[in-house]
């Protein structure tokens, strides 16, 4: 007799950004191979095929909860204690009824925040719940990433009294309620980067069996069909000459890193963008760096790219990718540089030396030294770009990131999920 076909439900706050890109990747390798996979969102601005939208009981609930957020952080701040990236789940919405209802074997949390998940609907949810963690609000009192607090809650080897350790009430009773929850819960995590899987063990907020590192996919097309030449040709960018490429979904978000970047390319003189070997800067994302423009060197910004196969040209057109964060993940836009052939230089933090491996592929540089990030820019913009070093870079992803890889571990650790006792 045959085994009933899986049924997973992933869920998205935003049909937009890197985490819901790699959510939107699963989907689409567990659809194509046979499981009953279907993708939630209840924000868009892509038009991905398939993509089923969640209703909320009313639209006055969003801006009461934006009301309430902007509370919080006032408060925070009037403490000395604010941060940008935080995350209050306190004002139900109305989105997970319905999904709890539809008979799914597992529902799979991805960028799923505040606006969606209330901490009061997340303790009545009865489907089991698997995260990926592309961001830490899953095991923190709200904070998306947690910076100089969370290294010095590592470092402290678990001393300090609670993971959101000296802060304010609010973030510990947020931490405190969504620690109850879980003990009472089938609830499970998927750690994209070694980084990010130390993060969480060290936060007990899993047990150790509930946690599996799991990273990203890329897949081969359109990433590892780009050629640079046809790249420069048909964006209209210089056939000669050397580029230096960043993006960022917020190019001005601090967390990535374009303020490192802009003052690490401050100090490129005019003497090293001239003639053949002049140097260009190109960007995408949101927004523009005006701070580039008045530079030796010349800058142009492309704006958002949904179009892959576009995205996928311009890696490829670049020399070198710049990824300067100051905190991050396993970001889809190192994955996708190097599967186009495009080599990465990023500071050695986060899930940076999970794809790149120092002088190989890139480079990886000691955080946060614009000097350094300068040097080693200026290195690997200069490295021969021939068919060697594509292979190179697209070697060093295609196998250890391949959708097969992925969806295999990912199904491997439903199954074994699923089958635990409650």
């Amino acid at each position: 007799m045959t085994a009933p076909k899986l049924r997973v439900a992933h869920l998205v706050s935003s049909a937009s950004g890197g985490a819901a890109k790699a959510a939107y990747r699963l989907h689409l390798s567990l659809c194509n191979h046979g499981v009953d996979s279907h993708f939630f969102a209840c924000l868009t601005s892509n038009q991905w095929p398939g993509v089923e939208w969640l209703d909320r009981s009313g639209g006055v609930f969003r801006r009461v909860w934006r009301s309430v957020e902007f509370a919080g952080k006032v408060i925070l701040a009037a403490t000395g204690r604010n941060r940008k990236e935080i995350d209050f789940q306190v004002i139900p919405q109305g989105y997970l009824a319905g999904l709890d209802a539809m008979g799914f074997d597992l529902v799979h949390f991805h960028w799923v925040d505040g606006s969606v998940a209330s901490l009061s609907e997340l303790a009545g949810f009865q489907t089991p719940i698997m995260w990926t963690l592309h961001d830490m609000r899953a095991f923190t009192g709200g904070y998306y990433y947690l910076g100089s607090h969370l290294t010095r809650w590592l470092e402290s080897k678990g001393s300090l009294p609670a993971f959101d350790m000296d802060d304010h009430p609010l973030i510990r009773a947020v931490l405190a309620k969504k620690r109850s929850i879980y003990c009472g819960k089938k609830v499970a995590a998927i750690a994209p980067s070694r980084w990010m899987e130390d993060c969480v063990r060290e936060s007990g907020m899993f047990p150790d069996s509930c946690i599996r590192r799991i990273p990203y996919e890329i897949p081969a097309v359109p990433w590892q069909e780009a050629d640079r030449a046809e790249a420069r040709r048909e964006l209209g960018l210089p056939e000669s000459g050397r580029i230096i490429l960043f993006g960022a979904d917020s190019l001005s978000y601090s967390r990535k890193g374009g303020d490192l970047l802009i003052e690490a390319l401050s100090g490129i003189g005019a003497d090293l963008v001239q003639g053949d070997g002049e140097i260009r800067v190109v960007s995408f994302g949101g927004g523009s760096i005006p701070m580039l423009e008045g530079m030796p060197f010349a800058y142009q910004a492309f704006g958002r790219i949904s179009d892959e196969r576009r995205l996928a040209a311009l890696y490829a057109a670049a020399n070198v990718f710049v990824a300067p964060s100051r905190e991050d993940n396993l970001p889809n836009v190192v994955l996708e540089s190097l599967a186009s052939g495009t080599p990465v230089v990023a500071f050695d933090i986060g899930g940076m030396p999970d794809m790149i491996t120092d002088g190989e592929n890139g480079r990886l540089v000691k955080p946060f030294s614009v000097e350094g990030l300068r040097e080693a820019v200026l290195d690997v913009v200069a490295w021969p770009a021939d068919a060697d070093m594509v292979r190179k870079c697209r070697d060093s992803v295609k196998d250890r990131f391949h959708p097969d890889r992925q969806r295999e571990a990912v199904l491997s650790f439903y199954r074994e999920f699923l089958s635990k006792g409650d």
